[in-house]
């Protein structure tokens, strides 16, 4: 714990003198011991109840009150809520008479009241949060500080929210090569970069998802896509943990192997739309593309067996990528549209990797001679597989 020593040094002279253990600090211990125990929520509500009840407490420790506040800062800074405003401000105004006993400088705290104001409002213009990451590396503020880095994400996932690519492209590439020359980089925040960098090369393409027959591209364009799909297996790689069961999946990756799956579609699209009459050749060897195995366990790339004739390729269209809403289709009628359209943002994150194992069954996959960790593993990368690989 960051504060746990400190916070007790400040309030060990109350406690030892006190007939009964203030309600703000029995709620701060409750809050670290749910820490312990690494139950987010709990911490979160009782590091909320700790913070308010210190704002009731009329002699309680300044000092103490902005440590109470920033430990909740901490744990919602990312999504933040109106209690993260009031601890920030609470911050802000502790600051201001002098009791700033934390790890945020009044730059950093100011920034943190930009950010969540541009987190809560996302419609309002984001140049003041621009403007406040400019003040705080101009006065010093390192540019891998943690505030800076999810300001500048916020601001870029604005962008993609508002349709605004090239913008986005331009403001997340540098964050991004940053990170890539970076060591000992938090492994999340780089796959969310990378995430929202390809996104933001892809986010722009539609199409019905009922069409056998998207639109055409420039080759620019396609190159550009392709890009893309590198960045994002880069990004999916940074994922090197033991295979998961489907109750203890990660959403970013599953988030990450969507846009890679959807990328990897839409380039293949273009193609057959080049080929135009032409037969369809099938799904390639999985030998041909050891890129996209490369996070596989090796038990599983060696037991994939590929059906000779595969069905057609299933129609995976996206609607401003921002949103995470893909389509994907188990086949075509016989007019060559769609059919059993489903959206993945409909669907539970526990259920995805479910539904991945069924379409992989239905499709080209031989799910019966792959060992069960392969069909959970990364809840969608056999899905992503089987909707791309030609």
């Amino acid at each position: 714990m960051r504060i746990s020593l400190v916070l007790v040094a400040c309030l060990w002279p109350t406690i030892s003198v006190a007939a009964e253990t203030p309600e703000y600090l029995l709620a701060y211990k409750a809050y670290d011991q749910a820490l312990q125990e690494g139950d987010k929520q709990a911490a979160i509500l009782q590091s909320k109840r700790a913070f308010r009840l210190g704002q009731n407490v009329e002699n309680i420790d300044k000092t103490t009150l902005f440590l109470l506040a920033q430990n909740y800062i901490d744990l919602t800074l990312w999504t933040p809520t109106q209690d993260t405003v009031d601890a920030i401000k609470l911050c802000l105004n502790l600051d201001e008479d002098g009791f700033n006993s934390g790890d945020y400088s009044r730059l950093e705290l100011e920034l943190m009241a930009a950010f969540t104001n541009s987190k809560l409002n996302p419609k309002q213009k984001f140049g003041p949060l621009q403007k406040a990451i400019e003040e705080a590396i101009a006065a010093g503020v390192d540019e891998k500080s943690l505030i800076i880095i999810i300001a500048k994400l916020q601001v870029v996932e604005t962008m993609l929210a508002r349709g605004d690519n090239d913008a986005a492209y331009d403001y997340i590439t540098p964050l991004y090569n940053l990170f890539r020359s970076t060591e000992n980089v938090d492994r999340s925040l780089m796959a969310q970069t990378a995430m929202l960098r390809a996104v933001s090369m892809l986010s722009d393409i539609e199409h019905s998802p009922y069409s056998n027959h998207p639109f055409s591209v420039s080759d620019a364009y396609v190159e550009k896509i392709k890009d893309g799909i590198i960045i994002l297996t880069n990004a999916l790689s940074l994922y090197d943990k033991p295979a998961p069961t489907p109750d203890e999946i990660d959403p970013m990756p599953l988030a990450l192997t969507m846009w890679y799956s959807i990328a990897r579609t839409y380039v293949g699209s273009f193609e057959i739309e080049a080929m135009q009459d032409r037969e369809f050749e099938g799904l390639r060897n999985p030998a041909d593309l050891p890129e996209l195995y490369q996070f596989w366990p090796q038990e599983c790339s060696d037991k994939v067996v590929w059906n000779r004739e595969p069905p057609r390729i299933p129609s995976v269209a996206l609607r401003k990528a921002y949103n995470g809403v893909a389509f994907i289709s188990y086949g075509f009628d016989q007019q060559g549209r769609a059919k059993d359209v489903r959206l993945i943002s409909e669907l539970p994150q526990k259920k995805f990797g479910q539904y991945a194992i069924e379409a992989a069954e239905g499709w080209s996959i031989n799910a019966d001679q792959l060992p069960k960790d392969c069909l959970t593993y990364r809840a969608g990368t056999i899905v992503m597989s089987t909707i791309s690989d030609w």
